[in-house]
């Protein structure tokens, strides 16, 4: 699965990330490609600042009571916190449509599209991967569905960027 960011937009709640989002089934070979968009606050409402998720690499896992979790291949893969960014982020999801902010999880644009993504998922082999509970006390398989990138579109200025995603790793 690629994210492929578009465009960066202020808004009144930060900066919004749009672009879209294409999943291939490496088994039937069955690809699509829907809107979607990540931008909200940080991890914590005292922030203030707006942090989309960061361009890299992510496991795609279990789904949770708000949408599939999105583990970055970091420094502590496995801790549901991205290394090395400020204000620090993590609990990242995938996720359908909310009220148009993500609060940094990535969010597929409607709900049609949304349902063709879980459908797709549904449909899909999966494998396991392991995760830290309680930091990192003890750990517990996960389904992985895949994997995800996260990366600019080749239009799209280096200079464009929001000055905080400099630091996020490659």
């Amino acid at each position: 699965m690629i994210f492929v960011v578009k465009s960066y937009e202020e808004t009144k709640d930060g900066l919004t990330a749009h672009g879209e989002l294409t999943i291939t089934d490496r088994n039937s070979g069955k690809t699509m490609t829907v809107n979607a968009y990540s931008g909200g606050r940080g991890r914590y409402s005292q922030d203030e600042v707006s942090l989309p998720i960061p361009i890299g690499n992510y496991e795609i896992l279990s789904p949770t009571n708000i949408g599939y979790r999105l583990e970055a291949l970091d420094f502590k893969p496995g801790n549901d916190i991205i290394d090395r960014t400020n204000p620090s982020q993590g609990n990242i999801r995938l996720h359908g449509p909310g009220s148009g902010l993500s609060y940094g999880c990535l969010a597929v644009k409607t709900p049609d599209e949304w349902t063709s993504v879980q459908e797709m998922f549904s449909n899909t082999q999966t494998g396991t991967s392991i995760i830290q509970r309680y930091g990192g006390l003890w750990f517990q398989k996960a389904t992985k569905y895949g994997n995800l990138i996260v990366k600019l579109d080749s239009g799209l200025q280096r200079e464009q960027q929001h000055q905080s995603m400099i630091y996020f790793w490659r």
